[in-house]
């Protein structure tokens, strides 16, 4: 699914001697190719399992690379209310946070954003679709 979502952004590979690779999005802001989605359990702030290596990856590349901050940019699928939808994305955002300054991050790198089931990622018309719409989407940007 993490390539689904790298077919919908047209980038530019930066390479990192073994450490991986960062998309440029052409906005000031970049992705982690290893991972730059953390889904969600549906209705919950569960990360699925296998993301959790992925954020571990993330971890290490920016002990290294100091010179990046990270936004973190929550979302839901269109399921359910709206406002209950818009709370749930900003918690989804502070759990993968919390998972980052756990990790060694500084809370300070680290901006929030909560998109609700507004601004989606993936088609919500279908279920693979809504399945990568409840994430959050990881952006690294330079100081």
């Amino acid at each position: 699914m993490k390539k689904l979502l790298f077919g919908l952004i047209i980038a530019i590979s930066i390479t990192f001697a073994g450490e991986g690779k960062l998309l440029d999005l052409g906005n000031g802001y970049l992705m982690f190719e290893k991972i730059s989605v953390v889904e969600f359990k549906p209705g919950t702030m569960d990360i699925v399992e296998y993301h959790k290596q992925d954020i571990g990856e993330l971890i290490k590349f920016l002990k290294k690379n100091r010179e990046y901050k990270v936004k973190i940019i929550g979302r839901a699928d269109n399921k359910g209310d709206p406002a209950t939808n818009m709370a749930l994305s900003k918690k989804r955002a502070l759990v993968v946070k919390r998972f980052l300054v756990k990790g060694g991050i500084p809370a300070k790198d680290i901006i929030i954003e909560a998109r609700g089931d507004k601004d989606p990622i993936a088609d919500n018309s279908t279920p693979a679709g809504q399945e990568i719409n409840r994430s959050a989407e990881i952006q690294l940007f330079k100081r």
